[in-house]
């Protein structure tokens, strides 16, 4: 097996899977559906939220809650207000949406749900481990919570009228999310407390090494996400608090975010891919953007059309990676020039609060 840093390859496998979110994303404006991101859809953000928990901490004993804190603020909360606040002000234009209303879910902590349900799982579980709180203790609090969680589907199914005329409770530009997204968080809690048990206990881990392993496992998630899609259309929908068929959905999400651990790493680096991977907030944060800019460039100068304009599904994974690649030098531009907005450790040195 590869022996590259563990940084390299976790970092490769955020980039793969913004690869993926970009292809996702490409398809939901520009395509006919999700034609075949349904493949990768079970684990495209399951196995984010295990990264992040593996990256929760180094060490359970000797964690520092205020440092973590400070982490959170600088490295998260920080952009979420710079980009959501940024992009806000297009939003009305474009999409018409109600412009008081994406005011109140910037504040309420619900307009760009990945980053805050990764900032408060991590919140949640710093607050645990400070309290030095069991492995087992964790586990069957981690257990109650996406029980919770999976309460408040069936509670956004039936729609009842207090919460749909709160509009504290309920946007009508991002529905089905609770303020701080907390009941997004509950449900993706126990991929989080994941990716904690693995930095944990990787010694004892062994992931898939040889090639044959691979891509027999490759061929059983293929089989099983391909025959669902056909019979049972289990989905998965994280932003819109949705799921149908969860316990299987999360068995394929689990099982695809290990085979994407494994091949990352086994490759171990590819720079482009771990670059993207490594600045993946701010590439999560402009996708939208990029994909529009792309796509208008597209049709209009380059002349070609769109799935939904009568081209073939080709063009939109095209759009995509053309939108991913137009990112790297903004991103680049936006880590060298403006530091601060991005969470940038080095550049936060500076402030007493955040200087160690």
């Amino acid at each position: 097996m590869s022996k590259a840093p563990r940084k390299d390859w976790f970092d490769l496998a955020r980039g793969i899977l913004m690869v993926m979110l970009f292809i996702f994303h490409s398809e939901v404006y520009y395509g006919d559906g999700h034609s075949w991101s349904f493949l990768f859809s079970p684990f495209r953000m399951a196995a984010f939220f295990i990264i992040s928990g593996y990256f929760f901490c180094r060490d359970w004993d000797t964690f520092d809650f205020s440092h973590k804190t400070r982490q959170v603020v600088r490295a998260m909360i920080v952009p979420y207000f710079v980009f959501t606040i940024v992009l806000l002000l297009p939003k009305p234009i474009i999409h018409g949406i109600d412009a008081k209303q994406a005011l109140l879910d910037i504040l309420l902590f619900r307009a760009s749900w990945f980053i805050i349900v990764i900032a408060v799982c991590q919140m949640i579980y710093a607050w645990l481990v400070r309290k030095h709180w069991s492995v087992l203790k964790i586990t069957l609090f981690t257990a109650l919570m996406f029980v919770i969680g999976h309460w408040s589907v069936l509670l956004f199914e039936t729609e009842p009228d207090w919460l749909m005329n709160s509009t504290v409770l309920y946007s009508s530009v991002y529905p089905n999310r609770f303020p701080l997204c907390i009941n997004v968080v509950l449900m993706v809690m126990p991929f989080f407390f994941a990716g904690m048990l693995l930095r944990r206990y990787e010694r004892y881990v062994r992931f898939l090494a040889d090639t044959k392993g691979m891509i027999v496992m490759c061929g059983v998630y293929l089989f099983v996400v391909i025959v669902d899609h056909n019979l049972w259309d289990s989905n998965m929908g994280m932003a819109v608090h949705r799921y149908k068929n969860t316990a299987l959905i999360y068995a394929y999400a689990f099982l695809g975010s290990w085979i994407v651990m494994s091949i990352a790493k086994r490759i171990g680096r590819v720079p482009v891919l771990n670059y993207i991977g490594k600045n993946s907030i701010v590439f999560y944060f402009l996708n939208g953007a990029m994909l529009q800019i792309t796509a208008t460039i597209v049709t209009r100068t380059i002349k070609l059309t769109l799935v939904n304009n009568g081209g073939g599904y080709f063009m939109t994974v095209v759009v995509a990676l053309i939108a991913c690649a137009a990112t790297i030098p903004v991103c680049w531009f936006i880590n060298k020039y403006l530091p601060l907005i991005v969470g940038k450790k080095e550049a936060w040195q500076r402030f007493r609060l955040f200087a160690r």
